[in-house]
């Protein structure tokens, strides 16, 4: 799956590089020509730097994954027997907040950003387990999210696109209940890592409009504290990954700066 995701997140990177015309690399401003020859043309100095300092906003979207269950035991002979297995698909809206630093060395911008989501990702699947007397229900639910990512983007003048990567945490919720409402639950932090990509405006001096997809592996955990008189408290392995598209809203603290001073115009 990772091949294709990279393939996916550089798309995004470099989309831009064919979309963007020179009117988004307003800001530049007017210098004259001193020669004779050069009197009466105009040359535009390079854009402003406006995407380096310390930010912070908002973030809402939406996102679908998927949670492969794995018995690690014979829980209850013969309806679950090690080995089996159970995959469904959650998803669901999420919303947060971010915070981060740019730092600009020409074109390139160079950042670190971190995150902190609260979800309603979930899936519920009945599943009889070839048992119809007693059916059950299964659920998991990613409670929390939040990442700790490095940025590499490319400064079109207002438009930034740009590549992320770096590591990814979540709380999982798993639970399973019987047609009598016997339920049982268990929560583990899952650690993985993210991988994803976006394209941001500066709409104003410091308004940083934004779209981002991203890819997230959290990895597997055990889940066992369900039935503390059984031999074991490893009962179930849930693997979890995610797929994310958020709408971004960002403010950039401190103000502009200017590369030039603009020239008077020409008498």
């Amino acid at each position: 799956m990772l091949k294709p995701v990279v393939s996916t997140v550089a798309g995004i990177a470099f989309a831009g590089a064919f979309s963007v015309s020179s009117a988004f690399a307003d800001g530049g401003y007017p210098l004259y020509g001193g020669a004779p020859s050069m009197k009466d043309e105009v040359v535009y100095a390079p854009p402003p730097i406006v995407w380096s300092g310390f930010y912070l906003g908002l973030h809402a979207g939406y996102g679908w994954g998927n949670s492969d269950w794995k018995a690690l035991t014979d829980i209850f002979d013969p309806i679950i027997l090690a080995g089996d297995r159970l995959s469904h698909d959650p998803d669901g809206g999420l919303v947060g907040g971010h915070i981060g630093y740019n730092f600009q060395a020409g074109r390139f911008v160079f950042g670190i950003e971190g995150t902190l989501s609260g979800t309603n990702i979930e899936e519920k699947t009945v599943t009889d387990f070839g048992f119809a007397i007693d059916p059950v229900q299964l659920r998991t639910e990613i409670n929390t999210m939040w990442t700790v990512t490095g940025r590499l983007g490319y400064d079109w003048g207002r438009l930034l696109t740009y590549v992320k990567a770096g590591y990814a945490g979540a709380d999982v919720e798993t639970s399973a209940r019987d047609f009598l409402n016997f339920r049982v639950t268990d929560s583990q932090t899952h650690h993985g890592w993210t991988v994803g990509g976006g394209i941001e405006y500066l709409a104003s001096e410091n308004l940083i409009l934004g779209v981002e997809y991203n890819y997230y592996d959290f990895g597997s955990e055990d889940y066992g504290r369900w039935l503390p008189w059984l031999e074991t408290d490893r009962l179930v392995r849930n693997d979890v990954d995610l797929h994310t598209v958020t709408a971004r809203v960002s403010y950039k603290i401190g103000p502009r700066r200017v590369a030039a001073e603009p020239l008077p115009p020409l008498k």
